[in-house]
Formats: structure tokens, sequence, C-alpha cells
């Protein structure tokens, strides 16, 4: 189970000083008087989408307050509270589970005799303080005055006199060159804190935030027994007569472009099955995710071990981004939306490429692993309304059967997640701001030419979102 609590972060510093003050008295701290009232509650059971790897949303709404009158007695009529804009917000988690005490593994949602609920907030799990806090103090940010002590985000008002203001990133490749330049945002956001008319107030990721193609050779043997912790089993590629855990570092470039029939021309160490999805995606915004140690150079290929060192620079140097990169996610509403490497390198960019690998058992079964991952990781927060029962069913049902499922149902599955054409989304900003999908809704006019991004089913759909974010139609036609 998860919950979570948003707060007035005013309300919340005046009930932390009074607290520090009840402690310098000797008074108990569990007077109610130093309690903050949460504005907005919101609590999920998690969906299981692997033996270890469990995923929430958590739909936060404002609460709804019951007036007191005298004598401790309550009233019968309610008064609506909706979120306050131009205001910062603070917000904490709460996270139960079963663990087993003779045991590691942890089952969230399950209560018997055997096991033992455990409850923790962010900072019980170490969120709130040291190298990797997800909030913004004095220690790490050499910040003047009382700093929050939980994450924070504001909500713009129609008012307001910076009614957008964007930070933009796309296409965040681990073994890229240089600095992860999202880290970037982390010390703006440091530095106007509490000046909303500074602050940026909604992060934009417009693709590429995995490269499922280009994988770092440090890496593969690592996010492949990493996805099989995850997952609980080793998932066999159909087509590809290996187990994953045999395939060698940077050998599989012929396997994707033989079986696949994809077209990268960086794909040694392409992403196959759902649990190395969904590791990197793990290692991507968290570094204690990461492998502890990297395979020696003698152990890889002679071919791989003229970059190995290089990529190994590279990677730490996107590894010591990653605590304020994380902490830039925890502290402003983010959207995302894929472009190509969360998949492959390409795709659908011709006819005659999508045709070939929609006619691949093997290329639709990564293809479904990485929409798979993808809604988890990063659409399914977008506009969680798109993504029904019906939906998260079909994806948790299928992984559910760890290889076991028959040829109808592995059809079926792959069938429905890439034949899904609704990823595109509108995010409630001023003005609207639009989400395209603009690989899976392409029109061909040629088997080998140049595609339409969106054909006329996606011009539909952009018009239908147009419509639902109440943008001037008018103004488009």
């Amino acid at each position: 189970m998860i919950k979570a609590e948003i707060f007035l972060l005013a309300d919340f510093m005046q009930s932390k000083d009074i607290e520090e003050q009840l402690k310098k008295r000797n008074i108990n701290s569990d007077s109610e008087i130093k309690k903050a009232i949460p504005i907005g509650l919101g609590s999920t059971h998690t969906i299981r989408l692997g033996e270890r790897l469990h995923v929430g949303m958590v739909r936060v709404r404002p609460k709804t307050q019951t007036q007191k009158v005298d004598n401790n007695r309550h009233s019968n009529s309610t008064e609506k509270f909706t979120f306050p804009t131009d205001t910062l917000l603070a917000y904490d988690i709460e996270i139960s589970y079963y663990e087993d005490d003779n045991n590691d593994d942890a089952s969230i949602g399950v209560d018997n005799n055997d096991v033992m609920k455990k409850t923790q907030r962010l900072n019980d799990l170490g969120l709130l303080s040291g190298d990797n806090s997800i909030i913004y103090n004095n220690n790490l940010h050499h910040l003047h005055g009382d700093t929050p002590p939980l994450p924070t985000f504001f909500i713009p008002g129609r008012a307001s006199k910076s009614l957008l203001n964007i930070i933009h990133g796309s296409c965040r490749k681990l073994h890229g060159k240089g600095e992860d330049s999202l880290s970037i945002a982390d010390k703006l956001i440091a530095e106007s804190v509490r000046n909303l008319n500074k602050r940026p107030s909604v992060l934009f990721l417009t693709g590429d935030q995995i490269y499922a193609d280009d994988v770092a050779a440090p890496l593969i043997q690592h996010l492949t027994n990493f996805g099989i912790h995850l997952s609980g089993w080793e998932e066999n590629i159909h087509g590809i007569d290996q187990k994953l855990t045999s395939i060698g570092v940077g050998e599989r470039q012929k396997l994707v472009q033989q079986y696949a029939k994809f077209t990268s021309e960086n794909a040694g160490n392409h992403l196959l099955s759902f649990g190395e999805f969904a590791a990197m995606y793990l290692i991507s915004w968290n570094i204690e995710n990461w492998p502890k140690s990297y395979p020696h150079i003698n152990t890889i290929p002679h071919k791989v071990q003229k970059i190995y060192g290089k990529e190994i620079e590279q990677l730490e140097k996107s590894k010591r981004s990653l605590p304020a990169v994380r902490r830039v996610l925890a502290n402003i509403p983010t959207y995302m939306i894929f472009d190509d490497h969360e998949l492959t390198d390409d795709w659908n960019i011709t006819k005659e490429l999508h045709d070939a690998v929609s006619s691949s058992v093997c290329g639709k079964q990564i293809m479904a692993n990485g929409f798979a991952a993808y809604w988890a990781f990063q659409a399914w927060g977008n506009d969680p309304t798109i993504y029904d029962q019906k939906f998260v069913a079909k994806v948790t049902d299928y992984l559910a059967k760890q290889g076991n499922e028959s040829i109808y149902e592995r059809k079926e599955f792959e069938e429905f997640l890439l034949n899904f054409h609704a990823w595109s989304f509108y995010a409630p900003t001023n003005p609207p701001t639009i989400f395209l999908d603009c690989r899976t809704q392409r029109g061909y006019d040629t088997i080998c030419g140049p595609p339409q991004l969106l054909n006329e089913e996606g011009l539909l759909a952009l018009y239908k979102l147009l419509k639902n974010a109440k943008y001037d139609t008018k103004k488009v036609l």
C-alpha cells in the first residue's frame, strides 16, 4: 500500500517550529498542536510486474474538511478544499508492506502469520538527508534561512506573472559525452526554491529517457542479472536460440538485425527482455541500483575493449549526477513522451521497416517489452485516466505468467501493445501543452520513403486532445 499526503508548506513549517519549541521545554512532542493537517490525501495498492518489482500510481485529491463546532461535535456540512495555486506545497509518502523475517524478499499487500508488516515514510527510507536527499536543504545547496523539510512543488495560477516556466530535456544516454545536463535543473530549482516567479513549474522530457539499443558494454551483464532478479525468471526471446545470460558482451548486434529486423547500428548490447528494460529505467533514475563494480576488461571480447574504459568514464559522470536528477524529479511536475530509443533506433521510420518488425516473432516480443516498460516507468504518470483497469490487467496478468503463457496469449499481448494508439496526451498547463505520439500513428505514401508523422487517425486524435484540453480548435482549423 502507498499513501501520499500533501501539505501547505507554511503549515508544515509552523508545525515544525512548534515541535522544536516543545522539545526544548520537555513537553510531549506527540501533542496534536504540532501536527500539520494535510490538504490532500491519496492511497493505492501497488501492482506487481515481477517477483521483486512493484509499481504504484497514487492519485492525490484535495481533502474535504469537516467544520468543527462547539463541544468537539461536528456539523453535517462540509467544505470542499481545492489545491491552492502559486503556493509552495509539500508532500510525504508512506509505504506499507509485509516482510518475512527469514527472507529478504518483501511482499506488498499480502497479510499472513509468517510475515511482519512494516511502514516507512520518506525519512525512514533515508531520502530526506545525506548525499542522496530529495529535498533542498542548507547542507547540500548552501541555502539561507529555513528550508523545506520535505520535497515541494507548486501549481501556477492563471493570474501568475510567469504562467509557464518550463524546463525541457531529451535524450539521456548514460554513456553519452559530458555531464548529464538535467542536473542543471537541480541548480535552477535550488536557486529559487521559494521564489515562485523564478522557480521552474514544470519539466517536459520529450523522448529517449533510456537507450534500449545503444547500451554501454560495462552495464549489460548487470542489466540482464538485475532484470532476472526483478522478474524472478529468465525470459526466453523467441527466435533467438540463446539464453540472455549466455549472450556475450557486444554480441547482440547480429541477433537483433537478423531476427528482430531492427536497424540500429549500435545494438551490440540491445535490451531484449522486459526485465532488462525495467532494470535500465531503474538505474537511469537511481544511483542505488547501479552495479558495485564493472566486469574486468580482460573478461570481455577483445573487439569491445577499445571503448570499454572510455564508457566506464562516461558512465561514472552520469552516475555522479543521478542524486541531483532524482531530486529534480521529486520537486517538479514532470511529463514524458517516447521517441525511438526507448524501444529501438528509428522504429517505424519507413513502411518497409515497420512491416519487417511486425512480421518478426522476435521483434514483436522485444517491442512489446519496451512498450510495457515505457508505460510503467513513464507514461502512466502523464494522464492515468488513459490507462484503465483493462489496460493494467492486460500487462500485469501477462507478466505474472512468467513465460508460461500460450502462443495465443503471447500474440494477444503483443498485438494489444503494438496496436495501442493512445499514448498522446495533454498536460494541464496554461496554455495547455500537447504531447504527440509521432511513432505509432504514422502514415506511409511509399514503401521506403519518409513517413507522415501522423496519419488520419493520429490527426483525429490530436483534434480530440485539443478539445479535451479546452483549446480553441478554431485557431487550428
